[in-house]
Parts: structure tokens; C-alpha cells; sequence
């Protein structure tokens, strides 16, 4: 956006600075992901020029999780399971546990983007939830450029390389788990 502002001559106010860089500092989890390159730090540097706060951008994305969220988080780091043979890490949700905490409208990517991608010796990960009774959503995300996507596409999703998602509709949670298991360790070589 900040490129296409540039070359139609739009001029950028501190309001629409402070947005932007709220995009960036999402899109690149406070600049920590593969796609944050020096043009990346080059926009962020001119609208912190322009007026725009990083450090409240990172504080609202970041810094103020809801209480239902961080119970969420707590259930999904207690059922986090390694498959260290095709490294990978995983961790699967229940409807009643999703309910129980709160139902936290993001849960499923934070924990993803949170814990999935930070597991030492791991290549990927993925955070499943079961949403609504059988519905189980599935965040997967890259630690190494394993192409999380193929899987994705393999369950009816899509995306990109270190994100994507995709969803196993109308499927007892156990048999969902296992299907999606199953379609994970294809793509592993297992």
C-alpha cells in the first residue's frame, strides 16, 4: 500500500502511517518472519518518519491478549505433540475445550503463528481446532519454507508456503484428526 501511495502521489497522514504499520507489524509478527526484507524496514522507517508509533502497533497486536485467548493457548501448549521422524509439531482442539475457553475468535492462528513456528527441529506445525461440532479448522504454518500450502490445498484450503489453512467439514473430531494426520505425513516422505 505504502508503494502504491508513493507512485500515485498520495500523500500519507498520521492516521494512515499508524495503519500501515500496523499491517507490517502483523503481516511480519513484529518484523520476525521470512518476509520481512530491508524494503519491509525501509516503508517502516519512512512512516515512522511520517508520524507513525511502532511500539503501539506492537503493543495492540502483541501486548494485549483477552483472558479466554491465554486460557486457549494454555490448552493448546499442554496438547502440543512432536513427530521429531518428519518434524513436525501439532496440537488439536475439541470443541468442548474451544468452548470452555471462551471460543477465541483468533485462537486457532495465534496459537500457530505463536508455537508452531518457534519449536526447535521442527520444519512446520499446525494448530487444529474443532470450531463448530464437526468442523475442525486447521492453521498450518512454515518454519524452514516447507510448503505448508500443498497440504492445505490436499484438504480443500490454500494459501502460501509459511501460512495457510484449510478445514475437514462434517467429520467426528477423532476421524478428522486422523484424516488430517494422515494427509500431514504424505507430504513428509511417511
Amino acid at each position: 500500500m505504502f508503494d502504491l501511495f508513493e507512485d500515485w502521489n498520495i500523500g500519507i497522514n498520521k492516521d494512515t502511517a499508524d495503519c500501515l504499520m500496523a499491517a507490517i507489524v502483523g503481516d511480519t509478527g513484529a518484523f520476525r518472519y521470512p518476509d520481512s526484507t530491508s524494503h519491509t524496514f525501509y516503508v517502516a522507517q519512512k512512516l515512522m518518519e511520517l508520524g507513525a508509533d511502532k511500539d503501539k502497533a506492537i503493543f495492540n497486536i502483541y501486548r494485549s491478549d483477552d483472558f479466554n485467548l491465554l486460557k486457549f493457548l494454555g490448552e493448546v501448549l499442554s496438547g502440543l505433540t512432536m513427530d521429531k521422524q518428519r518434524k513436525y509439531v501439532w496440537s488439536a482442539i475439541p470443541y468442548e475445550v474451544f468452548e470452555k475457553c471462551g471460543k477465541p475468535p483468533t485462537g486457532k492462528e495465534t496459537a500457530a503463528s505463536a508455537f508452531t513456528q518457534t519449536v526447535k527441529d521442527t520444519e512446520f506445525g499446525f494448530v487444529a481446532v474443532e470450531d463448530e461440532t464437526n468442523h475442525l479448522g486447521i492453521s498450518f504454518r512454515s518454519r524452514t519454507g516447507f510448503d505448508t500450502s500443498k497440504i492445505a490445498s490436499d484438504l480443500g484450503g490454500g494459501g502460501h508456503i509459511y501460512a495457510s489453512g484449510a478445514s475437514i467439514n462434517d467429520m467426528e473430531f477423532d476421524e478428522a484428526v486422523k484424516l488430517l494426520i494422515s494427509t500431514v505425513n504424505k507430504h513428509c516422505g511417511s
